[in-house]
Order: structure tokens, then C-alpha cells, then sequence
């Protein structure tokens, strides 16, 4: 039973991979839209530096 929920979530992250790291910028490839890219990297540059704020002070 163990072996068969590991299974599921090891499945589990690796879609998630796969739509993050192939299925996201492919859409932004077929769109056309390659602005979205410095959206993208902004936002998660500003996340980073928001988690360094709140661990400073937790």
C-alpha cells in the first residue's frame, strides 16, 4: 500500500515537472508572447526575495 502512494506521488511530481519546464514556455512559444518570459522570471526573482524578508525575520 506504502509502495503504491510513493509510486502516485513520484508520478505526481513528474507531471508537474513536465508541465512547468515543457508545457509553460512551449505556450508562450505558440502564442508568441515571449514578454511573458521577463514576467515570468520578475515574478519569481520577487518571490525569492520575499521568502529571504519573511525567513529574516521569522
Amino acid at each position: 500500500m506504502m509502495d503504491m502512494k510513493r509510486t502516485r506521488n513520484i508520478l505526481a511530481v513528474a507531471v508537474f515537472l513536465l508541465v512547468v519546464l515543457v508545457g509553460v514556455p512551449w505556450l508562450i512559444e505558440a502564442t508568441g508572447r515571449l514578454d511573458l518570459y521577463y514576467t515570468l522570471t520578475s515574478v519569481a526573482l520577487l518571490s525569492i526575495a520575499s521568502a529571504g524578508v519573511w525567513v529574516t525575520f521569522y
